[in-house]
């Protein structure tokens, strides 16, 4: 579809919340194909472009118990956003 408002509430009851901002998930077509994602921990639109490899060490959201002890400085936000679903072959080879 063109949107993901489209799916509601036909195929789905209620869009998905991106956990990030509260706000629906986003949603990007083009020639090259269709991406679902989150803003991700940095928190901008990176356009569904996922975390660039090295970004960060350690993700602001990690239950991880190596990050518990962390001042929130020390624990960098990862360039990118969190891809839900791709169909952009470019992203489709990395796996």
């Amino acid at each position: 579809p063109v949107s993901l408002e489209l799916l509601s509430p036909r195929w789905l009851p209620e869009l998905p919340v991106d956990r990030i901002n509260g706000g629906p998930l986003r949603y990007r077509v083009s020639e090259e194909g269709v991406v679902v994602y989150s803003l991700g921990t940095d928190t901008d639109d990176d356009q569904g472009r996922p975390p660039l490899e090295g970004s960060a060490r350690y993700d602001v959201f990690s239950p991880s118990p190596i990050t518990a002890g962390l001042a929130p400085s020390e624990v960098r936000k990862r360039d990118g956003d969190w891809v839900i679903w791709s169909t952009l072959k470019k992203e489709l080879e990395k796996e």
